[in-house]
């Protein structure tokens, strides 16, 4: 590969930057531009003392807790998440108990669900949940309660520097991490222009991958796990079939 790809960043903030550096140190040359915007909610939590874990299923839940000031009180809990990215960020913040299922909200239930004795969890949210993890914890025995702790609104409109690239054809790839997303990224381009459904999209998941074909996306490659690594693997395999060894 010689000069690195272009390519277009649709993850929210922080995480769009975090992405990006990433990219740049593998040569290649990202445009950010944000599908989603972070926004904590006001919250009410309930009382930490009544409770064995807190369960998250994106980083975005524990920033929007944290930046409501309201975290610190919840750190003796064991914390589980759904990803490596999020046990890291749980550590961080200064969890000392996380247990990551490394993979989807599912794998997250079934791993919990495993747990012989009953627990009594918190599961901070997202206002818009793509998996019903409160029906499938309650199912295997344990006590939940749960409220939306932020939400992610969608950004209408694309950078300006992504649609003067879409427009001459000059993006090789977009990455994207959900299927929010990649609605909101596709009626951006719905929006701005029609010329970015050939566009090569690299995929967390195959219901991401499922999303833009709907939407009229023909060149969907979803990653072999819902993991950035993954992710990155498959931009390193589009990259030598694109441009050769």
């Amino acid at each position: 590969m010689t000069g690195g790809l272009r390519i277009i960043v649709t993850r929210p903030q922080p995480d769009a930057d975090f992405t990006a550096l990433k990219l740049r140190d593998l040569g290649h040359h990202p445009l950010v531009s944000p599908s989603l915007e972070f926004l904590p909610l006001d919250i009410k939590l309930p009382d930490p003392g009544k409770l064995n874990g807190l369960v998250v299923t994106s980083v975005n839940a524990l920033r929007a807790i944290r930046e409501r000031g309201l975290l610190s009180p919840f750190l003796s809990l064991h914390a589980w998440v759904v990803g490596d990215a999020t046990a890291d960020t749980a550590r961080a913040f200064g969890f000392k108990t996380v247990t990551s299922a490394e993979g989807t909200a599912t794998d997250l239930a079934l791993l919990l669900n495993k747990v012989k004795q009953p627990l009594r969890l918190f599961y901070a949210s997202g206002r818009d949940r793509a998996a019903d993890l409160v029906a499938m914890l309650r199912a295997g025995g344990h006590f939940v309660v749960s409220c939306p702790v932020y939400e992610m609104r969608p950004i209408p409109d694309l950078q300006s520097s992504v649609i003067l690239a879409l427009e001459a054809a000059t993006v090789d790839a977009a990455l994207f991490y959900s299927v929010r997303s990649a609605e909101s990224f596709a009626e951006g381009v719905r929006k701005a222009t029609g010329a970015a459904f050939d566009l090569p999209c690299l995929c967390l998941s195959e219901p991401i991958a499922g999303a833009l074909r709907a939407r009229g996306f023909t060149r969907c490659y979803p990653a072999r796990q819902p993991t950035e690594a993954a992710l990155f693997e498959l931009l390193e395999t589009f990259s030598v079939h694109q441009f050769g060894p």
